[in-house]
């Protein structure tokens, strides 16, 4: 299952979620200014396709139900 279809899922479920860390030579402007390419970062480029964020209002339950309940799709 990519990132993005755990986001789907467990938004289907009202979970908030959310993308805040992009890996750098993914940015338009570093790719632009500098010429950076995500190939030259490949482990930046790893973190920054699998990484989420959930919100900060689940309990501990709340997030062991969702993502068992998004990973048994």
């Amino acid at each position: 299952m990519s990132r993005d279809q755990a986001l789907v899922a467990l938004q289907e479920q009202n979970i908030g979620t959310g993308v805040h860390y992009r890996a750098t030579p993914d940015l338009k402007v570093y790719r632009e200014q500098f010429g950076w390419r995500a190939d030259e970062w490949p482990n930046a480029k790893y973190i920054g396709d699998r990484t989420m964020s959930l919100s900060a209002k689940l309990t501990d339950e709340d997030v062991v139900t969702a993502v068992r309940a998004t990973i048994g799709r």
